[in-house]
């Protein structure tokens, strides 16, 4: 860069990661590392609430009263529309970037990009409050209305986006970079000896159990795995927490799916893992499996890829269109149709392995050292 041109500020707000669980924190943490590496340049990237204070700061969020929740409410509309405008203000932002939905109501001197990593909040509105819904929608539109641009993760999803969105605007496609998974993996086997889990010899899933997940298709799908091999000590690992918000926490329902179908033991339910753990079980499992039917994009595939495990998703848009031909697909919601292919991946190892090797090419798809290139073309285009 000519050390005559001053670069441009970009300003990114980070705020989610006070309260996000799911995959836009895995992708702001993402966003964090990669930025941060960027010395110089045509662009000069702040991180704001500083990256270190989000780790320990307690959020009303993570508290279950209702003033609780409505201060949460309360905290995000001040930080959203009073600080991060302030914010640009006080040091010259060209571009604000919002990677939560959530862009600043107010038109900005300084250009806004919203990133929309799906269309949950219009798909599934019974899953959200009846008073706060209507009034994020309207919000978050007013804001994109006003001075921003949009962008989003899938092609699948841009075809969501434009069809929800009143009125015209450019939703740009820039894809998730993968993480990186080997360079954490646990060196030793501790994680399988605490859960007594023998390599190959188990299924996979990592996530919340929101009822979009479709877990209990999985359940139903391993039990009859089960019942056609008759291999008690072959296991299903379902990673991660109960959802927070009740209206779509399917975690009840899929415990009691479990006992109702006497596979108790077959299934573990660890909870939330390190990333070095959950990379291990990558690593050592038969296959992910991904049975969901709404996603904006699906960041274990590109997990799963790295660490040579085979794939089975749904045939939701956009998880095909992430999966790329390098994995296995079957109807949505039918359990029968994925059993066979756990079957079919478990009994052909030939197959297994094709799958792992078109995984590891199709990864070359979200290079991570090409992303922040991306990004800055982006920027770039932008008016």
């Amino acid at each position: 860069m000519d050390s005559n041109i001053k670069p441009k500020t970009v300003l990114i707000d980070i705020h989610n990661l006070y309260r996000a669980e799911t995959g836009v924190r895995k992708y702001t943490e993402l966003l964090i590392k990669i930025f941060s590496n960027r010395k110089d340049g045509n662009y000069r990237y702040v991180f704001y609430p500083e990256p270190s204070k989000t780790s320990s700061f307690n959020t009303f969020r993570k508290k279950g009263s209702l003033f609780y929740r409505l201060m949460a409410q309360i905290d995000i509309i001040v930080w959203k529309q009073i600080t991060i405008p302030f914010k640009a203000f006080i040091i010259k932002a060209d571009i604000v970037f919002f990677p939560d939905y959530y862009p600043t109501f107010w038109r900005m001197k300084s250009h806004k990009v919203v990133m929309f990593h799906d269309t949950f909040f219009w798909d599934t509105p019974e899953h959200y409050g009846r008073i706060w819904l209507p009034y994020f929608k309207w919000i978050t539109l007013q804001g994109v209305k006003r001075g921003a641009s949009v962008m989003t993760i899938t092609n699948s999803a841009k075809l969501k986006i434009q069809g929800i969105l009143p009125f015209e605007v450019k939703v740009s496609v820039i894809s998730h970079p993968h993480r990186e998974m080997k360079k954490i993996v646990s060196e030793t086997d501790e994680i399988l000896r605490s859960l007594s889990l023998v390599n190959k010899e188990y299924f996979l899933h990592v996530g919340v159990f929101e009822k979009r997940k479709s877990l209990q298709v999985l359940v139903k799908a391993f039990d009859s795995f089960l019942k056609e091999t008759k291999d008690r000590n072959f296991k299903l690992v379902l990673v991660g927490n109960p959802a927070a918000n009740k209206r779509f926490n399917d975690f009840p329902e899929v415990v009691n799916l479990i006992k109702k179908l006497g596979i108790k033991k077959s299934v573990i339910l660890p909870g939330y893992l390190s990333d070095s753990d959950i990379a291990k079980l990558y690593k050592c499992a038969q296959a992910y499996i991904f049975p969901s039917n709404n996603e904006g994009f699906g960041i274990p595939i590109l997990e799963a890829f790295e660490m040579g495990c085979p794939v089975i998703t749904s045939s939701q848009e956009a998880l095909v269109e992430v999966l790329g031909g390098a994995g296995l697909s079957f109807e949505m919601g039918n359990h029968n149709e994925l059993s066979e292919l756990m079957l079919k991946l478990h009994y052909n190892s030939e197959l297994r392995q094709t799958l792992i090797e078109r995984g590891s090419v199709r990864l070359l798809d979200f290079n991570r050292n090409e992303y922040l290139n991306k990004m800055e073309a982006y920027f770039y285009s932008l008016p």
